[in-house]
């Protein structure tokens, strides 16, 4: 009983030490650490889904993304998620409960909270707490460049909101409207639409930047530097170009970071979007916003 115990106890301790080790990157081997150089996560990816998770962090917990054992479902930030799945591929099924992530703001937590069933049924009869045991164990995470842009950030954020709105609750409002993957309901039926309510959010007006790929045409160009396309309906052709223009504007330094916010298509109850287009957003470390 004793030693069934311990080796739960001590697979959420490796667990949790091997996650958090290998947090910097998804790419990552969750055993040994290695990584192909040119698969690694885009900087600004990491930074803003992240570096900026402690402020949506912060209103729901600073629980940032979640796995749930033995399914291997995935709850919360994606890449986040991404990193636990990693960690807990080749688990045994024999083990229950879940894994997480809290951004705690300067820094990071990988928790494991696991139990399983006892060997035979006689530990079942005679164990005190019942037919299962539990265990936990956590990590923190370290990462000595990604501390410092998390203090750069907060520093950042916490005056313009201090300057820019009169009380917790507007602070708070304007938080969860902005931050990626918060949805918040709007009546947007057209593209244009869109883009005037995105000024009129953002107090911002449009811009024109030149890239290599030709102009790129800003919806937004908010006073902090930061990119922002309205997208109602979506073309192909065009946002394989747009993509590749403002991956390009990130890398350069002419933008802090691109935001493409999508708006529900009312007539579908539906955003058009597809798996593939998010995907190649992210690996580019452009950030998405749902508008309902």
């Amino acid at each position: 009983m004793t030693y069934q115990k311990g080796d739960l106890l001590q697979s959420a301790y490796e667990w949790s030490e091997r996650s958090a080790y290998v947090w910097k990157d998804s790419h990552k081997d969750a055993v040994t650490g290695t990584f192909v150089y040119q698969d690694m996560d885009d900087v600004y990816a990491g930074m803003v889904s992240e570096g900026l998770g402690w402020l949506r962090a912060s209103l729901g917990g600073f629980r940032q993304a979640g796995i749930a054992l033995p399914e291997l479902k995935v709850t919360g930030q994606s890449l986040s998620g991404r990193k636990l799945l990693r960690s807990s591929q080749g688990l045994g099924g024999y083990i229950s409960g879940e894994g997480a992530y809290f951004n705690r703001v300067l820094e990071g937590e990988v928790r494991a909270d696991w139990s399983r069933e006892w060997a035979s049924w006689v530990q079942n009869i005679m164990a005190p707490q019942g037919r299962r045991m539990q265990e936990g164990a956590a990590a923190y995470v370290a990462d000595p460049v990604e501390f410092l842009r998390t203090v750069e950030l907060v520093t950042t954020y916490a005056s313009k909101l201090k300057s820019r709105f009169a009380t917790p609750e507007d602070a708070s409002k304007a938080l969860r409207q902005l931050l990626p993957g918060e949805a918040q309901p709007v009546d947007i039926r057209t593209e244009a639409q869109a883009k005037a309510y995105l000024q009129q959010l953002l107090h911002a007006p449009k811009a024109r930047l030149s890239t290599s790929y030709g102009e790129r045409f800003i919806d937004v160009l908010d006073a902090d530097g930061f990119a922002h396309e309205a997208k109602y309906t979506v073309n192909k052709a065009d946002t394989e170009l747009q993509i590749k223009k403002d991956a390009e504007l990130i890398r350069s330094g002419q933008v802090k970071g691109v935001v493409w916010h999508f708006f529900l298509l009312k007539n579908k109850g539906k955003f058009d979007t597809t798996p593939a287009l998010l995907r190649e957003l992210e690996e580019n470390g452009i950030m998405v916003v749902y508008h309902q």
